[in-house]
């Protein structure tokens, strides 16, 4: 086979284009001060040099607009592309010749014949359409208020009630190369029943909306909406809406329903309106709004963000009004907050219906009157975090500023926290100088973790973590009010002492980590035991968290003595440690046959609370975790009461 491993290949062009050079290739000229070179941010309006490239780390940074990356981003930034266009720039740079693996020819034929299938099939579903079968889809469409144009455009098509109308069609099908009902099957066309040769149809009676990938306009799969134009043989309501089920070829977080069929005006306008149904897709298109897309039968995702995020600077979120569609709408604005896309929010009325809104007359005007009324996402967050946190009390206004903290704020640096900051205040009626100070302490908080160790375990009725003595829960476990406000910091522990990866991976395994982004990493330095070269990331939000991290620390090294570096070296492990075995003593009962088990623990504690300094080793704090774990379930029984 030729060629040579992807991650090889990319470590060879990366160590080839020396980061500081290729950014001078583009006249940009660079000063040494220290460690990094400054120079003028080309991705903004720069006066005053805010860029730092970092030839160690072989990242740069903006500290004004934010962008930051490694070598492939910076070119994918300066040069408008993505990834690969990018890696061949920089291998042409190099003199270094691109060979990628040959594709595995039984997988290539495969996905060749699932492909294959799905277009005879959504031309099939085209056909009974138009068929006299499909008179009642006609009629639905009709009452929509569908045009001829919109039915071509989006491939819409009709399953016909009955049973075995598609596993007929699949049997004639059958000319070696597609028609397998095993194949259709997987794909999620047809079901298999009790006996094991018997197939029947997955879509009956219902209006087909072909979903078609975004770069080839390949069919991936399908959606179904039931017509009930015939009496149910069971009598129960099928489900209003099927999808495809997810295949080596579909995947409902990666597709995004109407963007292969408004792509050109997508790229064109750099806009997108994100809502939540098929119809009210292909009736945005249908009255003059061919940027309109919809996520598939599932709540927005970073890869839909991430995707979204090179392709438009505007999303405009259209969203129910009702409790469900506010919380869905929350959810998305916080993972566009700190991209670079400007966000409105659109909540629709109780009961109101974007396709029949538009279908309307005057539809297309009220349409755009309602996107023009769009909130701003920061102050649509706060909002709901106030309803979330009521309450005028001292505590309620803490919780609240720290949600905006951890939910809003903290994806934001530089100028653009000083925006938010400004938007907070306009929201919340508080000065920026309180809200900034406030962030700032919650943060150094988060980071350094210095809390007060409690005497009482968090429960998980007050948003603890469960029991870490359950044996069903594996690992020490941290038993703290909120794992994902630890992670940052254990990350950056991590980065900082890298001897204490597989301690601090004992202490708070990362398979129960809370943030995506953070248990992906945390599981990457575990596998690895070490910290990974960022080259090897492929997903590029936690390739980018990841150089930001690494850019924390070295921030703070400069500015931390050698001194301050190894006092607080083992703080973190220490205080989780303790609120581990805190948590583990609180589970012995007070009676004379465990008094020896928690007097031992009680000492443990002791000595890490009393000699910090004997204990600054790894190896020593991991033998206290080997002592104590699991011994929480192996208590002598009690005595009997008579």
């Amino acid at each position: 086979m030729d060629g040579i491993p992807g991650q090889d290949e990319l470590e060879r062009i990366r160590d080839a284009n020396p980061i500081e050079d290729v950014v001078q290739g583009y006249k940009i000229e660079l000063v040494r001060r220290g460690n990094v070179f400054k120079g003028l941010c080309p991705f903004h309006p720069d006066k005053n040099p805010s860029m730092d490239v970092n030839p160690d780390r072989r990242t740069f940074h903006c500290w004004s607009c934010e962008a930051h990356g490694d070598v492939f981003s910076f070119v994918q930034m300066v040069e408008g592309v993505e990834f690969p266009e990018a890696k061949k720039i920089l291998a042409d740079r190099a003199g270094i010749e691109i060979k990628q693996w040959k594709p595995n020819p039984q997988l290539k034929q495969e996905e060749d014949q699932d492909l294959q299938l799905l277009e005879r099939t959504a031309t099939w579903f085209q056909k009974q359409l138009q068929s006299p079968a499909g008179t009642p889809a006609r009629e639905y469409l009709a009452k929509r208020g569908f045009s001829d144009d919109s039915i071509r455009k989006f491939r819409i098509g009709f399953a016909p009630p009955g049973w075995n109308n598609l596993c007929d069609e699949l049997g004639r099908m059958r000319d070696g190369v597609a028609g397998s009902l095993e194949c259709a099957e997987k794909l999620g066309l047809v079901k298999q029943g009790q006996r094991a040769d018997g197939y029947y149809d997955a879509y009956r009676d219902r209006v087909i909306f072909p979903i078609r990938e975004q770069q080839r306009g390949k069919v991936v799969g399908f959606g179904g909406r039931h017509l009930a134009s015939v009496p149910s043989s069971s009598g129960d309501d099928p489900p209003k809406y099927i999808n495809s089920r997810e295949s080596r070829i579909y995947s409902k977080k990666r597709h995004l329903y109407g963007f292969r069929e408004g792509r050109k005006e997508i790229n064109s306008e750099k806009r997108a309106i994100l809502c939540e149904g098929y119809t009210d897709v292909i009736m945005a298109h249908q009255c003059g709004f061919p940027v309109t897309v919809a996520s598939l039968g599932t709540a927005l995702t970073l890869e839909h963000v991430s995707f979204l995020s090179k392709k438009v600077h505007r999303v405009d979120l259209l969203f129910d009004g009702d409790d469900a569609g506010q919380r869905a709408a929350c959810r998305s604005c916080e993972l566009f907050l700190g991209t670079k896309v400007e966000v409105r929010v659109v909540m629709l009325s109780q009961g109101q219906d974007p396709c029949d809104l538009l279908a309307s007359d005057q539809g297309g005007q009220e349409f755009e009157q309602l996107l023009e009324s769009g909130e701003d996402p920061i102050e649509f967050v706060i909002k709901q975090i106030h309803i979330e946190h009521p309450g005028k009390s001292a505590a309620a206004t803490q919780r609240r500023m720290d949600e905006i903290s951890s939910r809003i704020l903290e994806k934001f640096e530089g100028t653009t926290l000083e925006t938010a900051v400004g938007i907070v205040a306009l929201a919340t009626g508080h000065s920026e100088s309180n809200i900034s100070n406030d962030h700032h302490r919650f943060m150094s908080q988060r980071s350094a973790r210095h809390s007060p160790v409690s005497s009482q375990p968090i429960s998980e009725a007050e948003g603890g973590l469960p029991d870490p003595t359950d044996p069903s829960e594996g690992g020490a476990g941290v038993p703290v009010g909120d794992l994902t406000a630890t992670e940052d910091a254990l990350l950056v522990n991590m980065i900082r002492y890298p001897s204490q990866i597989e301690l601090l991976l004992r202490i708070s395994p990362p398979e129960r980590w809370d943030h995506p982004i953070r248990r992906s990493l945390a599981l990457r330095f575990k596998q690895l035991g070490g910290i990974p070269d960022p080259v090897h990331i492929e997903q590029e939000h936690e390739k980018n968290y990841f150089l930001r991290l690494q850019e924390r620390v070295d921030r703070e090294q400069e500015w931390l003595s050698e001194n301050d570096r190894s006092e607080g070296e083992f703080d973190l492990a220490r205080e989780l440690l303790i609120c581990w075995l805190i948590a583990l003593r609180q589970k012995i009962p007070r009676q004379p046959p465990f008094l020896e088990r928690i007097m031992e623990i009680t000492q443990t504690i002791q000595e890490l609370t009393e000699n910090a300094i004997s204990l600054q080793n790894p190896s020593i704090l991991m033998e206290i975790i080997n002592t104590f774990e699991g011994r929480g379930d192996d208590l002598p029984p009690a005595p009997e009461i008579v």
